[in-house]
Order: C-alpha cells, then sequence, then structure tokens
C-alpha cells in the first residue's frame, strides 16, 4: 500500500473541535439490547468441532479485560500506516462493560487521539481450526476496526514472513466487507491477497466473523457465508504460503492514516468497537 504524507493539523483538529463543539455526536450505548438467534450464539463450526478456547467478556463494568488471555500494545509512532491514535492499556480505552461485552473506545481526550490494541500472544495461538467472535463494528469516517490473526513467529521471522490473517476490517465505510492474506516472498517481499464485497450495514447488530485454518488453506465467513478463500496452489511463483504454524488473535480500533482516511466532523467521538464473545473450535 502506498504511503500518503501525515494528516494536516487542521484536519486534525476539525474531529478535536467536533468532539468539544457537536453534542449530537454521542457514545454508541453500551447496554444493547439484542435478541440472538442460536447460529449468531455459537458461530459456524463442524460437527466434529470441540471448543477449545473461549473469552466471554464477564466482568464488572469497567474492569481490565482479563490479563490470562490478552495483552496490550501500546504507544503510537502510526504504527506502519500513519494512523493517529496512540494505543493505551488503560480502562478509558478497554474495558468490560458489565454485560458480557469487551469495549474498545477510540477517542479525544482533551490532548492525542487515544485507543486500543490488544492481543493473545504467549496467551492462545491456534494452528488449525476455526476462531470466531461475534463483534458490533463503528462507523465513522477515518475509523479501521480490525480481528486479525498473526503468526507467533512475528518477532524472530518478522513481518511479512509471520503472515498476517486479516478476518474483517472496515475502513470508514462498514456497508463493505475486507478480508486479506499478507505473506512473504522467496526474494524478501511482501504479497497480499483480498476479498471485498458489500453488505449489508455491519454497524447495525453483532455479527460473527470467523477464519478456519487446515493445512494449505483458509476460509473467512461472516455469519457463516464465506467471503474469503484462500490456498497455497493460489500463488504464484516465489510466494509462500507461511500460515501452517501457529497463530495469535488480536482486536484493534486505528484512528486515520493510508488506509481510512481523516476523521471530520460525521466521525463520532468516542467510538466503540463491542465484542461479544471470542471461541476456538479444533477442525
Amino acid at each position: 500500500m502506498t504511503r500518503q504524507p501525515t494528516p494536516t493539523a487542521r484536519s486534525r483538529a476539525l474531529w478535536r473541535n467536533d468532539t468539544v463543539g457537536r453534542r449530537y455526536l454521542v457514545a454508541l450505548p453500551f447496554f444493547l439490547a439484542v435478541t440472538l438467534c442460536a447460529t449468531l450464539l455459537v458461530g459456524p463450526r463442524s460437527s466434529a468441532a470441540t471448543l477449545i478456547w473461549s473469552d466471554e467478556f464477564t466482568g464488572s463494568n469497567g474492569t481490565a479485560p482479563s490479563s490470562r488471555w490478552w495483552n496490550h500494545e501500546t504507544g503510537g509512532g502510526g504504527w506502519g500506516n500513519n494512523e493517529w491514535q496512540v494505543y493505551t492499556n488503560t480502562r478509558s480505552n478497554s474495558y468490560l462493560d458489565g454485560n458480557g461485552r469487551l469495549a474498545i473506545a477510540a477517542r479525544y481526550n482533551g490532548t492525542e487521539i487515544t485507543s486500543a490494541r490488544m492481543n493473545t500472544y504467549g496467551k492462545f495461538s491456534l494452528t488449525y481450526g476455526t476462531v470466531s467472535a461475534r463483534i458490533k463494528l463503528p462507523r465513522g469516517q477515518g475509523l479501521l476496526p480490525a480481528f486479525w490473526l498473526m503468526g507467533t513467529d512475528i518477532y524472530s521471522a518478522g513481518w511479512p514472513r509471520s503472515g498476517e490473517i486479516d478476518v474483517i476490517e472496515t475502513p470508514s465505510i462498514t456497508t463493505n466487507f475486507t478480508n486479506h492474506l499478507h505473506g512473504s516472498t522467496t526474494s524478501g517481499g511482501h504479497w497480499q491477497r483480498g476479498n471485498s464485497g458489500a453488505i449489508a450495514d455491519l454497524s447495525t447488530d453483532y455479527h460473527v466473523y470467523s477464519v478456519t485454518k487446515s493445512q494449505n488453506q483458509i476460509s473467512i465467513s461472516i455469519d457463516g457465508r464465506t467471503v474469503g478463500s484462500y490456498r497455497a496452489s493460489q500463488l504464484s511463483s516465489g510466494q509462500q504460503w507461511v500460515f501452517n504454524k501457529p497463530t495469535y488473535v488480536l482486536f484493534s480500533l486505528a484512528v486515520g492514516g493510508n488506509w481510512p482516511g481523516a476523521p471530520d466532523l460525521t466521525t463520532p467521538n468516542p467510538s466503540y468497537m463491542l465484542i461479544d464473545w471470542i471461541r476456538a473450535y479444533s477442525l
């Protein structure tokens, strides 16, 4: 992806001024009355699958997500995409809502834009099987929520040899879905393949996003419908399939940067990515 100039100070100020001056931009409610059907409660998996890991995000309102399963990546610097946010490990950016949900909040706090990026590195990983998460995505110009996987060898092999699986990303627009695979080449380069398309607005309700990994094959689905299918046999000469190994889970909510672009006066502040549960199953 081509790197673009850092957004101007004026465009940053637009979101800031909207935060303090426009009272109709209010937070998404934390306590949502949602009627669930059985398929959304359990998520897609084969009849022979066994639940091997989950987090239902139970806990008191305002408490931290379980340190047994989750790490926080912190700091700013653009994160390779000229993003605006600084990731923190504070409860203003990531917390349990008391109703069995994890909330990741991106907000302007009067000084800077802060958000959260969480991962299960060293605490949970999956080589083959299915990982599903039930998520309500935020909608807004300049927002980039993501549910994704990375190879556990990220610190030894580096990116992109570690591999990256983007299960769902919705840069600014939640009426389109996007998923990607990123891998390495024999010459030390990077390749990516992806799928995207129009879909009913993903910000109006919770949806189940799933990735199934098997040897030399990855499938991605939304509410049980396949929206991405990748095979090692599809790769071109020199492209390496780097996914037959353990991967860990990440949730993040970025603001600004090359891909979603700058937030504007319509961007809700704060904006929330709400995760009802995450579950992993054997094949």
